[in-house]
Order: structure tokens, then C-alpha cells, then sequence
């Protein structure tokens, strides 16, 4: 939970199911004179969320004062949570649930907070998001010592509904200017409607203390080097047969199967390879035969007229 070392007996954190989620220091530096805390979390798409805050009365130096709580979702503000003084008990857990506006009757309409990721496009800057911009994928919440007052009925004006900054959760990169800014802040039904209380506490100067917490995807947390980034998996081969649990243990002897049938095979056609290669050598020459047959001699009819009989054996 995030705590200001000058603030003891307050801490705030995001709480999503139940649990906190984890927090984690960015890249930038604080002054020690701020009064304000900056940690960032992970967001986890269609999640609803909760701001939950401790007080322990013992050592928080405001316990005897009224206090007022602000907080706001992409630099929207959505509800106030007042403590009379006296009221803020040790070790108490509360949740800030709901974006609460004003509706008919006096009456408080209640709408639950979720995380919803956002899309970008290749559209030009779009110069009317700017503003709505400079907030977006932050929770903050400033607390300021008040002081009781009664309700003002006249200001009590309903105002309309407007809902997440981005309706259709679309963003140009160009708008973003590179940064990692992955999700907003969306808002369920009317799920609830209560009376208004029939005391406000007005703000006195400026917050005491303010936590921000800034909310992106893991992705992008790891591309801004908050989270470590996920290391490579090792193979299956490699790993101790010891440590492996029985799908992973399966997963091997899969591999290793189609492994061995593979070279099976490779071993199969270089054997044939090579039989078919001998053969062909062996076979060369077998089907030819070569004959010399005698040249034939010219026979002398030693009959014939004018035929002249010449002695080549000389003598012996």
C-alpha cells in the first residue's frame, strides 16, 4: 500500500477483487518536500476496481480534524468521501467502490469503476482528445482537512452523466507521443441510489497529501522497464526430468517419439539411397559384350586368269 513518509497513519492502495493489487516505483524522481506519492500498477482488462485506504488513529496527525477525500479517474473527478472528526479508527480497511454523481431528488446515483483497454489508430492528431489526455490512465486521490457545513440545497444541481473519456476507447498513436498508455477507466449501470447526507465538509487550502497511482498494462510496464521483463522459457530438453510435472513430463516423451521416427525415417532412405547407388555401379558393363569377330579373308581363286599368287612365308 502506498504511504507518504511525512503522512504516517494513512496509506491508500487499488483494490481489485479483494486483494491490493501490487505497486511499483517508476522512473521518476520525487522531491522529499512533495506531498504527493506516484506508484504504478497493473491493470487488468474488465476488472473492477476499488480505492482502498487504512487509518491507523494512533499515529495519523489529522484524526481530530474533518477530512475530505477527492478522487478523479482520468483527470475526471468521481466522488468526494467525507470522515467527521473523531471518526477514522485504527487499523480500519475502507473502499471508495463507486463514481457517485448527483441525480433527481437529492438522491446519489452509484456506478462501479473497471479498468478497459484502449486501441490505437494510424488517425491524424485529433486536437479535441488533449485534454482529455493529460489524465488519462491515472487514479488520484487528494486529501485535504475540511471543515463540516450543511448541505447546500440550491447548489445541489444534478448534472448529466458523460462516462469514460474515451467512448469508443479508441486513441491516435500520434496523440500519444509515444507513451505507454494502455487502458482507461469505464463505469458500470446505475447499480445503486442513496440519499444525500445531510452534511457536506468543504476543503480547507491545499491537500495534505495526494497518491497517484498510474495504471498500464503488463506489457507496457515491462517496455517502461517497472516490471522485469519475462525471460525466455527453458526447453523441456533442457531442464532437470526432476522438476517436471506430469504434462510437461508427457510434452518430452512427444518430442522425443516424433524425434526418434523422424531419424528412423532419414536412416530408412539413406540406406535405400545408398542400396539403389550400389546396384547401379554393380550393373555397369554386365549387359554389354563385346565380340571380335575375324576379319574376313579374301578368298584367291587361284583359278581365276590374271590372278597373281604371291608367297609371303619366305623360306625356312
Amino acid at each position: 500500500m502506498a504511504i507518504h513518509p511525512n503522512v504516517p497513519g494513512l496509506t491508500v492502495s487499488i483494490d481489485v477483487a479483494g486483494q491490493d493489487l501490487p505497486e511499483y516505483d517508476g522512473g521518476e524522481a520525487q522531491e522529499a518536500s512533495s506531498t504527493t506519492v506516484v506508484k504504478y500498477i497493473e491493470a487488468i482488462s474488465g476488472a473492477e476496481f476499488a480505492i482502498a485506504y487504512r487509518f491507523d488513529a494512533n499515529v495519523f496527525a489529522f484524526a481530530d480534524n474533518a477530512i475530505v477525500a477527492f478522487i478523479s479517474c482520468d483527470g475526471d473527478g468521481t466522488s468526494r468521501q467525507f470522515f467527521k472528526p473523531n471518526t477514522m479508527f485504527s487499523v480500519q480497511r475502507g473502499l471508495f467502490r463507486y463514481r457517485i454523481d448527483r441525480g433527481m431528488n437529492g438522491d446519489l446515483v452509484h456506478r462501479a469503476m473497471m479498468f478497459s483497454d484502449l486501441t490505437t489508430s494510424e488517425a491524424e492528431v485529433n486536437k479535441d482528445l488533449l485534454s482529455k489526455l493529460k489524465g488519462l490512465g491515472t487514479i488520484v486521490v487528494k486529501w485535504y482537512k475540511g471543515q463540516v457545513v450543511p448541505v447546500n440545497k440550491r447548489s445541489a444541481v444534478p448534472y448529466p452523466f458523460v462516462g469514460a473519456s474515451l467512448t469508443d476507447g479508441r486513441v491516435p498513436e500520434k496523440n500519444l507521443k509515444g507513451q505507454a498508455i494502455t487502458h482507461q477507466t469505464a463505469y458500470g449501470r446505475d447499480i445503486l441510489r442513496l440519499k444525500e447526507p445531510s452534511y457536506d465538509i468543504q476543503p480547507i487550502g491545499e491537500p495534505f497529501v495526494t497518491f497517484e497511482f498510474r495504471y498500464r498494462s503488463r506489457a507496457a510496464l515491462q517496455s517502461m522497464d517497472i516490471l522485469p521483463r519475462s525471460p525466455s522459457p527453458i526447453p523441456l530438453e533442457d531442464r532437470n526430468i526432476e522438476d517436471l510435472n506430469s504434462e510437461e513430463m508427457r510434452e518430452l516423451l512427444r518430442r522425443q517419439q516424433r524425434q526418434r521416427e523422424s531419424s528412423e525415417v532419414a536412416i530408412k532412405r539413406e540406406i535405400k539411397r545408398e542400396r539403389i547407388e550400389f546396384e547401379d555401379d554393380d550393373d555397369d558393363g554386365d549387359d554389354v559384350e563385346i565380340v571380335h569377330r575375324p576379319e574376313k579373308k579374301p578368298r584367291l581363286d587361284v583359278d581365276d586368269a590374271g590372278t597373281e599368287v604371291v608367297d609371303l612365308c619366305g623360306d625356312d
